[in-house]
């Protein structure tokens, strides 16, 4: 196989600092190694990255190593030895051929022989190196006879007990890869064959492996609680906490703010480790993917506040804080008097007057409760407020006192948790919210989904639409005549998909709607009135962004099959 130049693949993506390079020549000139090994020695990038820019330099696909099953045959005729010493492990033995996952394609040595004695051709996957190391110590424990699994299991440590520094190098190392990689959510699931590391991105969960002892998993979650306030003592106790760690180098410094959560498993303490990027960023409405029609409905409601419900629903995770602030930037705060009330405080928002409701607070005897979400709502309006923002209604008081503000003049922006602007009206109803008073104060309903994007560097365009498409498409009376697919390439790690938007509903109220609502309609009959009434649900959004080349009728069809089971 012929050496492609990676290291100036790296330098034209604008991936290597002039730092970097530096580094890099002085290894190269001092220990005669290849480039690829420069990478993975100087940590320059996340193990991963390099990965993704292996497999696109030499043209071979991405290799996951979950659940792999290596063929007995292969690895009694390769050996563990070279397995270990060349970076590789057989993957899949098939009539067609044996695939071989690598960690750097351009150290190979010749494998002429594995395709004479099989009788097959040889293909090469590239792996994240970790991933390949986890897959080889669990082999190794195979071989030498230990558990597999259970409690008891010790994984093979590479190197003895860890230290301290080498822990948080560590910590750093994942969390740095998560932050360039727009990762969401980080878990941290202690096992016995290692570490599992869990990556949310874009909504959808990437798993690997990181070999480390059963002791040192347990240090390692001892110093995340410890840097977030919480007490390494306590093993028993679900708690939750907050820290800040700065992570990268002079070139690509980054100070992270990430929420931490951790909960007992029976293998050890679990940890879901919330990134939140930029906390004192905020986005702008026009950018969240609002369509034109419904961006400037949003908007002529905000542009004069004058009191009254507007609800943002979705379920857990659907962007529904980042709308909810995005609509109070639209709001000048020198002319109006603006609170939120937030569980938790994700971000400082400017001109608002933040107040933190306790709901998930520890009950402590002989002491009064934590003011819940519908006391704080109370309170601003005893402060004079004119626009109150809550992150959420999710009790009877919060949603007596949210429709009573609304009614007493104040512009009250709620999110709720509900699939559709259907189900949001229902909701607060069903928390006790009287069906007259809700018709008088409600202005609008914003439900939304989060739905992968397409990668623009490698989305395919589909030149024959498929006959179910086309069946949706004139049902709903949908536009647009183009659809993409996804492909993969190095920009968006070999996934066929970039980042999320949102895709939304809607509902302004209207005199015909607050009557049903005040007549105590069921969900049913008030959703038929809104087909009928040309209302543009979430699925019509979705499929028309779909159409627009933005992301796939199947994403669409995985977000909201659950609300519109008949049409998809």
């Amino acid at each position: 196989m012929e050496k492609p130049d990676i290291l100036a693949r790296l330098k034209q993506a604008g991936r290597l600092t002039p730092a970097d390079q530096a580094r890099i020549a002085k290894y190269l000139e001092e220990k005669a190694a290849a480039p690829e090994q420069a990478l993975f020695d100087l940590e320059v990038l996340p193990e991963q990255e390099i990965a993704y820019f292996l497999c696109e330099t030499y043209g071979l696909p991405f290799a996951r190593l979950r659940q792999v099953q290596v063929p007995p045959r292969a690895l009694k005729l390769i050996g563990l030895e070279r397995m270990e010493s060349d970076w590789m492990v057989p993957v899949c033995l098939r009539p067609d051929g044996l695939t071989v996952a690598v960690a750097n394609p351009g150290r190979l040595p010749d494998l002429a022989p594995l395709a004479e004695y099989f009788q097959c051709p040889i293909r090469l996957e590239v792996a994240v190196r970790s991933e390949l190391q986890g897959l080889l110590g669990r082999l190794r424990a195979g071989a030498d006879q230990q558990p597999a699994a259970g409690p008891s299991a010790e994984p093979v440590a590479a190197a003895g007990p860890a230290s301290d520094t080498e822990l948080m190098r560590l910590l750093g190392r994942v969390l740095l890869e998560a932050s360039r990689g727009r990762v969401s959510d980080v878990h941290l699931c202690p096992a016995p064959e290692g570490l599992e590391v869990r990556f949310r991105r874009d909504g959808m969960l990437e798993d690997r492996t990181i070999p480390l002892s059963a002791a040192d998993q347990t240090r390692l979650i001892d110093l995340i609680k410890r840097l977030s306030g919480l007490d390494p003592r306590d093993r028993k106790t679900p708690r939750s906490g907050r820290m800040r760690l700065p992570v990268g180098d002079r070139e690509d410094k980054r100070d992270l703010t990430m929420r931490v959560s951790c909960a007992p498993t029976l293998v050890g303490e679990r940890l879901a480790i919330r990134v939140v990027e930029a906390p004192d960023r905020r986005f702008a409405l026009d950018a969240l993917g609002f369509s034109r029609p419904n961006l400037q409905r949003i908007r002529n409601l905000l542009r004069s506040p004058t009191g009254g419900l507007v609800l943002v629903g979705g379920p857990l995770k659907s962007g529904r804080s980042t709308t909810l602030s995005a609509a109070l930037a639209e709001i000048p705060s020198d002319g109006f008097a603006i609170f939120s009330v937030e569980d938790p405080i994700e971000q400082k928002l400017a001109g608002v007057c933040q107040m933190q409701a306790e709901t998930t607070a520890v009950a402590v005897a002989a002491a009064p409760p934590p003011p819940g979400v519908g006391a704080l709502i109370a309170a601003a309006v005893e402060q004079d407020a004119d626009v109150v923002m809550v992150s959420e209604i999710a009790d009877a008081a919060a949603a007596r006192q949210a429709v009573a503000a609304a009614i007493g003049g104040r512009l009250v922006l709620a999110g709720v948790t509900a699939c559709d602007a259907g189900a949001a009206l229902q909701l607060l109803l069903a928390l006790g919210a009287q069906a007259v008073q809700l018709g008088n104060a409600l202005r609008a309903v914003v439900a939304q989904r989060l739905v992968r994007k397409l990668c623009t560097a490698c989305r395919r365009p589909i030149y024959r639409m498929p006959e179910e498409i086309v069946v949706i498409k004139e049902r709903l009376a949908l536009t647009g005549t183009t659809l993409y697919e996804p492909v993969g390439c190095a920009s968006c790690g070999f996934r066929g998909f970039s980042g999320r938007m949102a895709i939304h509903e809607v509902l302004l109220l209207t005199p015909e709607l607050a009557a049903a609502i005040q007549d105590g309609l069921g969900a049913g009959e008030l959703a038929s009135r809104l087909t009928a009434s040309g209302h543009r649900s979430l699925v019509h959004d979705g499929f028309s962004k779909a159409l627009e080349g933005l992301t796939t009728f199947e994403e669409v069809q995985r977000v909201v099959a659950m609300i519109a089971p008949g049409v998809v």
